[in-house]
């Protein structure tokens, strides 16, 4: 084909065309991870706001030891009655930040961390009443037997605190 000024503009169209669709994408794309990267850092920011609020209770639960303090029996039920505001407030501002998929599994981790056993009784029973322990005895044979101690209880009952906790942060993993 000989070179014709027709080809030579036709070719120059082509080539500025490719050029502008090319920017256009790259300037899409580049939007688009825009957003991403502000969607991730106020996630994120969410996130550890969340977090620290269950430090303090992180932190007792996993200090606390068997024998250590007055009123034992309901110390775990008493933490979580008198952080439950705070973390029922910071629960509220992070599920925004969630998926709707996540919202949902992260309310139902929550309602099982404050009533766990007794969810269809909620209008009858206290929350996080699940985390009192005590010595479990049965009657064999007219005599008391003991089935459970108290240690195991008590570790029973941090198990089950750390675990429900655990879950709930589990939500708020930095992206």
């Amino acid at each position: 084909m000989p070179i014709s000024i027709d080809n030579v503009v036709i070719f120059s169209v082509g080539g500025i065309l490719g050029y502008l669709a090319r920017t256009l994408i790259d300037h899409r794309l580049a939007k688009s991870r825009t957003n991403e990267d502000r969607t991730i850092r106020e996630f994120n920011d969410a996130a550890a706001k969340f977090r620290n609020e269950f430090t303090e209770t992180v932190t007792a639960i996993r200090e606390s030891q068997f024998g250590t303090r007055r009123f034992e029996t309901t110390f775990f039920s008493q933490l979580f009655t008198q952080t439950y505001p705070a973390h029922h407030d910071a629960l509220v501002r992070f599920k925004h930040y969630l998926s709707n998929k996540d919202q949902e599994a992260i309310e139902k981790a929550w309602e099982e961390h404050c009533w766990n056993g007794y969810l269809d009784e909620k209008e009858s029973h206290d929350p996080f009443l699940h985390y009192h322990y005590e010595l479990e005895v049965e009657m064999r044979d007219g005599q008391p037997h003991t089935t459970k101690t108290l240690k195991e209880s008590f570790d029973e009952a941090k198990q089950l605190a750390t675990a429900n906790i655990e879950k709930l942060l589990s939500f708020a993993k930095p992206k």
